[in-house]
């Protein structure tokens, strides 16, 4: 007999609870530092509050022929242990320019958002550094009785409310992208922030199950107590349903193993199927590695432009 399928709106409170609830928003007071040109857009430097009183460091990408709202696009950076580094590289000023996505959804039209996640770049610690430090700060959390995975969330919705504050961003038509760690971002922000109409989680999905399975260590966003109790992979990119959502990955991705990938998407496919809406979810298995490479760009630009009624361009 087939497994019954889970009460997916209880589902997402139990999932909130195991991460240790998420934090009640304060005032943006968001502050613009800086704005210059750069190609066919501008890059602003911005501000805006997190919780507890934390100021989130980001860049914001708008382009230069903007007359009416356009769609926008949360960008999350990779981990791969670069913690020098993280919103700068999605926006193409330092770093591998494949993970510069940022800049080629600006360059297509896309107002773009790519805030430091903590630990890395300008959230870096005052005493720890690098891998210390998050690991600080993953620890930090579980003493107060919530993960990381929270704060994260929480700090992707924050980048929402900045978003949907300006007149350059049609509110209804909102995306988040994300490799790597960011990509496993994408499916917990996709899942419990409603406000984002598509997904493109690159590198990122997999079941914990196999992750265990070949004893793979990933980094601390991806714990939270009990949660195989409750359900895997497949069940939280479900909870996006049927809001779109695409998984694109490295068939050879020694992080991510291949049938684990599969194994998610197709218990998600199942919950978006049974909701009429299986042509929102897809997934790109690529014959690579742990890359972001160009037919992956090509597939995320073609997903957004589809599900966020923008152009789009070979």
């Amino acid at each position: 007999m087939a497994a019954t399928m889970p009460d997916y709106d209880k589902l997402k409170q139990q999932l909130i609870e195991l991460m240790g609830g998420l934090p009640e928003r304060a005032p943006l007071e968001a502050q613009i530092a800086e704005r210059w040109p750069r190609g066919n857009h501008f890059v602003e430097y911005i501000t805006y509050n997190g919780d507890a009183g934390e100021r989130i460091p980001a860049y914001l990408l708008v382009p230069a022929d903007i007359d009416q709202p356009r769609p926008a696009i949360v960008a999350l950076h990779q981990h791969a242990g670069q913690f020098e580094i993280g919103k700068s590289e999605v926006v193409g000023m330092t770093g591998n320019p494949d993970q510069a996505i940022g800049k080629i959804l600006v360059e297509a039209g896309y107002v773009v958002l790519a805030p430091d996640t903590l630990a890395f770049e300008q959230r870096r610690g005052r005493v720890q550094q690098g891998a210390y430090y998050e690991r600080y700060v993953a620890m930090r959390e579980l003493l107060y009785g919530r993960t990381l995975a929270a704060k994260y969330v929480a700090d992707v919705s924050r980048a929402v409310d900045y978003l949907v504050s300006r007149p350059e961003v049609d509110a209804n038509r909102l995306g988040v992208v994300g490799h790597s760690m960011g990509g496993t971002g994408t499916v917990f922000a996709a899942a419990l922030e409603e406000r984002f109409q598509a997904a493109f989680s690159n590198c990122g999905v997999c079941t914990y199950q196999a992750i265990l399975r070949d004893e793979i260590i990933h980094n601390f966003m991806l714990y939270i107590p009990g949660l195989l109790n409750l359900c895997d992979m497949g069940d939280i990119i479900a909870l996006t349903a049927p809001r779109a959502f695409m998984v694109s990955s490295g068939a050879y991705d020694r992080i991510f193993p291949a049938d684990g990938i599969q194994e998610a998407y197709r218990v998600a496919q199942k919950r978006y199927e049974q909701l009429g809406a299986a042509d929102k979810i897809d997934l790109l298995l690529m014959p690579c590695e742990h890359q972001f490479n160009h037919t992956m760009h090509q597939a995320c630009l073609r997903w957004f432009a589809r599900w966020l009624d923008w152009q789009y361009e070979e």
